[in-house]
Formats: structure tokens, sequence, C-alpha cells
């Protein structure tokens, strides 16, 4: 579970961006095993947070659909709503 942006009741100053992140989704992708699922909460509302969801989503849509399936939710008619995209290793990933 990823729960991307700032720590709630921290300093606002302190986020986590795409440089770090991307890494750290790639080798959690890699430790999680079919049936597992990896879970990515993101929120673009606040100063960093839409180039990090872009690129969060921009890595998700590149993973091959023979390794995992990625699905999104979002609240699509509000601007800037948090988005939560959930990763399923595929059982096997040869094929």
């Amino acid at each position: 579970m990823f729960n991307l942006g700032y720590r709630p009741g921290g300093d606002r100053a302190i986020i986590t961006r795409p440089e770090t992140t991307l890494p750290a989704l790639g080798a959690a992708l890699d430790l999680t095993l079919p049936g597992g699922v990896l879970v990515v909460v993101c929120y673009p509302g606040h100063e960093g947070g839409a180039d990090e969801t872009e690129a969060v989503l921009e890595w998700a849509r590149d993973i091959p659909t023979k390794r995992a399936a990625v699905v999104v939710h979002q609240i699509w008619n509000a601007r800037r709503a948090p988005c939560l995209i959930g990763i399923e290793p595929r059982r096997d990933r040869n094929s």
C-alpha cells in the first residue's frame, strides 16, 4: 500500500516525489506475488501532487498486460480528486 503525498497532520513541505516513488513502486511490484494486489493512492491536490500522480499513472499504463492487470478508480467530475490504483500481478507472468 502506497499512500502518496504528505503525512496527515505532518509538515506539508515534506512530500513524496516521482524520483523516489517510481523506483519504490517498481520494487514493490517485483515483490508482489500473484494473488496479491499493490495499491497506490495518489493525491493530485497538493503542491507537486499533480505531477506525481501523472508520473505514477504513466508508469502504471506502461506495465505490460501480460505482467499485471491495472485498474484506476477516481471521481472523474471532481477537480484534483484522489486517485486509487490497484495492480494485480498475473498468475503466469510468462504467458
